[in-house]
């Protein structure tokens, strides 16, 4: 009976805590616009919210949101700016830092001429770009999906799922946490740095070029963890046949699963522990 009470409170404390951090008690809508005339280079700044980009025809620059925050006194300073730098155009939600209970959010959409390369920097929260050419992206953490894109395309991510499809170039993933998935590509795939997740690729014209390192070479990537005792073991990627001559398979799926280190601790609130712990030396725990 104490186990269950501890763990009503325990999920009643954790939803509670949620509702505080997601606070979105005041909005008003963002918007900022400028021309891409004699532009070389479009940099989109997004920190907290969630962040889509899209290449479209044309020569204007249009950023639209809605900030989000938890203090009417945040509201002011949530904002989103167009700025020029020489030939560089800069697209930038600013979010004033917050307290422990306070939240400061700007989702926002920015659609750009489908000519001009583009780099992303963002914090938090998914990001979804589409239509655009070189693109360079800089990721903290939230999913990330990249579709249709012109040229080559270099992808920097902390943590959450990466989804990438139909890239005329070359493609470079350097991951930390969280899986990948990358098909229709053009040029080759390079993967230099990743520490956990699985690994999909398909359809990559330059297959020959294919790296993920750390893991291995093209089609033969192995993960090597190390036991007790100094031993180790390998695992291969998991590798779909199709059909080919002289009874060999051809590979048409490369699925690596990264090597993790086992979690040796659990961490859980106290209250929690101390419901699972009985006092009696005859009595079971809870």
């Amino acid at each position: 009976m104490r186990l269950l009470s501890a763990l009503f409170a325990l999920l009643t404390s954790t939803s509670v805590l949620a509702g505080i951090f997601d606070r979105c008690d005041y909005t008003a809508p963002r918007s900022a616009s400028a021309s891409a005339a004699g532009v070389s280079r479009i940099v989109i700044i997004g920190r907290a919210g969630s962040l889509r980009v899209e290449g479209r025809a044309g020569t204007q620059v249009q950023a639209t949101g809605t900030a989000c925050v938890s203090d009417r006194a945040l509201l002011n300073d949530t904002r989103l700016t167009a700025q020029r730098y020489g030939s560089e155009l800069r697209i930038e939600a600013l979010v004033p830092d917050t307290g422990m209970f306070q939240r400061a959010a700007l989702d926002f959409e920015v659609t750009l001429p489908a000519n001009i390369p583009v780099m992303i920097k963002d914090g938090s929260g998914s990001l979804t770009i589409a239509g655009t050419y070189d693109l360079t992206v800089d990721d903290g953490s939230g999913s990330l999906q990249i579709r249709n894109i012109t040229g080559n395309l270099s992808v920097e991510d902390g943590s959450g799922s990466i989804s990438i499809s139909n890239v005329t170039g070359d493609v470079r993933i350097v991951d930390g946490s969280g899986s990948i998935e990358v098909e229709h590509i053009g040029g080759s795939v390079t993967i230099p740095s990743d520490s956990s997740g699985s690994v999909d690729i398909r359809d990559v014209k330059r297959k020959r070029d294919h790296r993920i390192e750390r893991l291995g070479q093209h089609l033969g990537c192995r993960c090597r963890r190390r036991f007790p005792g100094g031993a180790q073991r390998r695992r291969t990627p998991v590798v779909r046949p199709g059909g080919g001559s002289g009874g060999r398979a051809r590979p048409k799926l490369i699925q690596c699963r990264k090597c993790r280190s086992p979690v040796n601790s659990m961490l859980m609130p106290c209250s929690f522990a101390a419901a699972m712990t009985s006092s009696s030396r005859t009595e079971p725990p809870g």
